[in-house]
């Protein structure tokens, strides 16, 4: 008999971003100092000042986050415990076991 997926760390959860830190993205969105842009700045000198702005707003206004988790849990997700084996403490990563929609 195989080990079972408690014995070696398995287990399912959902995504599930809590309302309040969602809130507080928002929140820290909307309070961003911008810095002036510098001229000519524009892609050779980093990401323009407003394609960062564009995106802090989308970020704030119109993302949908309830919308993306359904997405992400329409498949099953699990969390593997990973241990070093001289190491007594364990992280958890996030998996899906699903087959690329694409493949």
């Amino acid at each position: 008999m195989g080990p079972t997926t408690a014995s070696v760390g398995i287990r399912p959860f959902r995504i599930d971003v809590p309302r309040a830190q969602i809130d507080d993205l928002h929140r820290r969105l909307a309070a961003v100092r911008w810095p002036d842009e510098a001229p000519g700045a524009e892609w050779t000198q980093g990401i323009p000042l407003g394609y960062m702005q564009d995106l802090a707003r989308y970020w704030r206004e119109r993302y949908d986050w309830r919308a993306q988790e359904a997405r992400l849990n329409a498949f099953p997700q699990f969390r593997r415990d990973r241990r070093a084996p001289t190491c007594t403490s364990s992280t958890s990563a996030p998996r899906s076991r699903a087959r690329c929609p694409c493949c």
